[in-house]
């Protein structure tokens, strides 16, 4: 999916609700917001994103490749992550290989629930090789996880 993801009405009616309810502190499922530095205006970008655990590590998956805050990840992959009744500063790299097939089953499983992806979920990690260039995968780390990965 090379084209630029344009989210409808309805989706960015949700996302302002989603940020809204994070900022206030009330929980939303899994919601969490992801607030990055815009890669062209240089002003912060807050989005609603879906934390992912895999593997002892914490993932942030797109929904869509061509989200613009992947594009402002891959340009600057330092901001904050929000929800829970807390905010961290964080730093998102980008993954490939067998870590981000088992993120991406994760995903699969746990948010997508068969949205988004062309992989099942219940499929064997593997498979989720081919969803990969649609569906970018990043590392979420925290100073506390540099620190305890040597980073």
């Amino acid at each position: 999916m090379n084209r630029r993801f344009r989210a409808t009405a309805g989706m960015r009616a949700l996302n302002s609700a989603v940020r809204l309810a994070v900022r206030l502190g009330l929980p939303v499922g899994r919601a969490h917001v992801l607030t990055l530095t815009g890669r062209a205006s240089g002003a912060l970008r807050s989005t609603p994103v879906s934390p992912i655990r895999s593997g002892g590590r914490r993932w942030l998956v797109a929904s869509s490749g061509a989200a613009a805050w992947v594009a402002n990840a891959r340009a600057d992959g330092s901001g904050t992550l929000r929800g829970r009744g807390r905010t961290e500063t964080v730093r998102l790299v980008e993954t490939r290989g067998d870590q981000a097939y088992s993120a991406l089953k994760a995903f699969a499983e746990e948010v997508a629930r068969g949205r988004w992806l062309r992989t099942p979920p219940g499929s064997p990690v593997r498979e989720f090789a081919a969803d990969l260039p649609d569906h970018p995968v990043f590392e979420v780390l925290t100073e506390r996880s540099r620190t305890a990965e040597g980073a």
